[in-house]
């Protein structure tokens, strides 16, 4: 058993906020869960449990003990929630105490602070993915974010990631001036990374695999890519597949290779990010009564997708029918949709694959999210698609899926589906897959060795089911690939603009001269850690 043990804390803040805010642990009672502390449904029908403890504190005589053994499913969460009418249009700063000892090195505990908006709009969020706390000396670690004007709620707490125990003290909320940065992922340059072994079964003559790649779409445009096999002389080939639209695929192949034997694989890509703006999105656009081609075929019922299931058909006309644009069809279906997962909480591990149908009942992933609220919003008569990619500040996914909605006069409208959270920037993720109809298909998306039922094809790693090898993740463990910031980088939107242009050309040539492996390796641009470039200006002229 794990444990996560929470100290007495103090909430430091303009006194009107403080309304509902229970500043500590001192008058609650030993054994059981903190009176403002909660614990959701998920994290304890998965064996974690917050009480109340007089065994340690950092401060006073209680402290709150989260406990639990490590779970792939869900994580260990306390949280408090507030008003954040007092706020508003405010810079907060969230920090405390931190101490941790944790078990392994995917282990670890997390600060975390999410401002909440009506209509399920896109607030601040940072729960440090990048900043894991695994040290067992007491030290400070903050948060800092802005309130929207608009907010409802300011939630915050701590999760325990994996197993050890972790400690917090000195819990501070307080407003900040706006010299102070903003902790949270933002445009500029960030890494995607993939690391794992192949392990082979059985000796082969020859086998491939498939990976999505980064993709050169909406406000992100790859910059370099390396990629090192080691063993170096291993018999490989690799091509780099275009299409479906946007997609990028590398296409691996191994040769020869005796069984015991294993080889290492590992790419990193530079990819700019530059902010995504919603200011021009039309909210009282109206459904057309044709749909333009490029949008279409995403009103489709397809297997992972079933907008066809009569229950997902019954709740798509009945949103439909009570009226609005397209926007507000699609944000009753992010408000309809938080209530059946909310109704389902509690139940993962019992869904039979990830498909919509699935989470009409049952608990799952932001992969079954995605599943129904495009299967939702298509039942709605609106075209939606999923958009699978490497988040930055999604917790202890590697992977998250979200769903576009086609709003006309604006285009293809990213939001979140699993938080039910409106205009969904790019900087929250690096988009490697945008979803083919083809791709939620049973035959392709249907449960196999490499991923689950209901995972749209290629947007994960793909292998034969009875192939001689296996995949491994080695970037941490269980874990073989992820997003993190590597530099925040600020300019004007047409600057942005002229980067994305030159980086474009400069990506689509590259691609276009079908590079090969040499020597184990396959190379583009500079590794990351050499790229210094802390302007736009200076990052062309590091990029020839």
């Amino acid at each position: 058993m794990q444990v996560l043990a929470i100290v007495r804390s103090v909430l430091v803040i303009v006194a009107s906020a403080l309304q509902g805010f229970e500043d500590g642990f001192e008058s609650d009672p030993v054994g059981e869960p903190p009176r403002a502390w909660v614990l959701p449904k998920a994290a304890a029908d998965g064996g974690y449990r917050l009480e109340v403890t007089d065994a340690s504190a950092a401060g006073g005589q209680h402290s709150a003990r989260l406990s639990g053994a490590r779970s792939q499913s869900v994580v260990g969460i306390c949280e408090q929630s507030i008003d954040a009418q007092a706020l508003r249009a405010k810079r907060v700063r969230f920090s405390a105490a931190v101490r941790c000892e944790a078990e392994d090195a995917d282990s670890g505990a997390r600060l975390w602070l999410r401002v909440d908006r009506p209509e399920g709009q896109m607030g601040f969020l940072d729960n440090k993915p990048e900043r894991p706390i695994r040290s067992d000396q007491w030290q400070r670690y903050e948060i800092v974010g802005d309130v929207a004007d608009d907010a409802d709620r300011i939630v915050l707490g701590m999760m325990l990631i994996g197993g050890g125990i972790a400690m917090l003290d000195d819990v501070m909320l307080e407003v900040v001036d706006g010299g102070v940065s903003s902790t949270a992922p933002a445009p500029g340059l960030v890494v995607a990374e993939y690391a794992a072994t192949a392990l082979v079964r059985r000796t082969f003559q020859a086998t491939q695999f498939r990976f999505p790649l980064p993709l050169a779409y909406r406000d992100q445009t790859p910059l370099t890519f390396r990629l090192e096999l080691d063993p170096a002389g291993v018999d490989a080939s690799a091509a780099i597949v275009p299409g479906p639209g946007p997609n990028r695929v590398l296409e691996l192949e191994l040769r020869g290779m005796e069984k015991g034997a294993d080889v290492r694989l590992r790419y990193e890509s530079v990819v700019l990010v530059s902010p995504s703006s919603f200011e021009g999105l039309p909210r009282d656009a109206e459904p057309p009564a044709l749909w333009p081609e490029e949008a279409a075929p995403w009103l489709k019922a397809t297997w992972c997708c079933d907008s066809e299931n009569e229950r997902i058909r019954a709740i798509g006309s009945e949103l439909r029918a009570a009226g609005g644009g397209v926007v507000a069809i699609v944000e009753a279906v992010l408000r309809r949709s938080q209530a059946i997962f909310a109704a389902a909480e509690g139940r993962v591990g019992r869904m039979r694959n990830l498909t919509a149908v699935e989470a009409l009942d049952k608990a799952g992933s932001c992969t079954s999210c995605a599943n129904l609220v495009a299967a939702l919003v298509r039942a709605a008569g609106i075209p939606a698609r999923i958009l699978a990619g490497y988040p930055l500040g999604s917790g202890p996914l590697q992977t998250h899926y979200i769903v576009e909605a086609w709003v006309p006069g604006f285009g293809w409208y990213p939001v979140e589906s699993t938080r039910g959270q409106a205009s969904w920037p790019n900087h929250r993720q690096i988009a490697v897959s945008v979803i083919p109809i083809e791709h939620e298909s049973e035959e392709l998306a249907g449960p196999r060795s490499c991923n689950a039922g209901g995972v749209p094809y290629l947007s994960l790693t793909e292998y034969a089911s009875d192939g001689p090898l296996s995949w491994e993740g080695t970037l941490k463990p269980n874990c073989d690939h992820e997003a993190r910031m590597l530099r925040p980088l600020t300019a004007e939107p047409q600057e942005w603009q002229a980067a994305h242009e030159w980086a474009r050309q400069r990506w689509t040539k590259w691609l276009e001269s079908r590079p090969q492996i040499a020597n184990g390796k396959l190379e583009f641009g500079p590794p990351p850690d050499a790229l210094a470039a802390k302007t736009l200006a200076e990052l062309r002229l590091a990029l020839p």
